[in-house]
């Protein structure tokens, strides 16, 4: 009953209904008979992903125990209208795939990817995508080996940097200074 329904990639801003598209697909997907572990459904933040996966649960778990609800949901995915048995079958067997399922952040995607080819890409050693925290202290350490002058070059090239990032204004706080132009320009090379 493998039915192709092609990829779509749903861009629309925030509170325009992009989680409820994406489980009305999912749930079509499912519907269709495609396996859940063959389906990936990303979003950009881990609350979104959990809002997803939370929505594709309750909606199933209605359809399940209720036949107007399974109607509904059947008219909302734009199937022929489906027994709650079916959607219950459905919830099983989403169920028993938990560990497989593909649905996550983009960048748990990529760092899946990433390790599963890692000397493909060329790296040598462990990695993983930092959190908020370690990000902080990796930045951390950065600026103290920024700021740690270890030879009158490296000094004089960080004094000239000093200076037109302050435009000829004196600031005290060097560190900070180069911290908040650190986050700026990290957030510009992300975008």
């Amino acid at each position: 009953m493998n039915v192709k329904i092609g990829h779509e990639m749903i861009l629309a801003s925030a509170g325009s209904g992009k989680t409820y598209a994406l489980v009305n697909r999912y749930l079509r997907l499912l519907a269709m008979g495609e396996d859940p572990a063959r389906v990936i459904a990303l979003t950009f933040t881990r609350k979104a992903a959990g809002e997803f996966l939370q929505k594709i649960f309750i909606r199933l778990t209605e359809a399940a125990g209720d036949e107007k609800a399974a109607a509904v949901l059947s008219e909302n995915i734009r199937i022929e209208a489906r027994p709650s048995s079916f959607y219950k079958s459905l919830l099983v067997a989403l169920v028993h795939e938990m560990a497989n399922l593909q649905l996550g952040t983009i960048d748990s995607f990529f760092a899946r990817i990433v390790g599963a080819f890692p000397y493909e890409l060329g790296l040598t050693r462990p990695h993983r995508i930092m959190d908020d925290f370690e990000q902080g202290v990796a930045r951390a350490q950065a600026m103290e080996e920024l700021m740690a002058f270890g030879d009158e070059d490296r000094e004089n090239e960080i004094l000239q940097l000093y200076k037109e990032l302050t435009w000829g204004a004196e600031e005290k706080n060097v560190y900070s200074l180069f911290e908040d132009s650190l986050k700026d320009y990290h957030a510009l090379f992300l975008e």
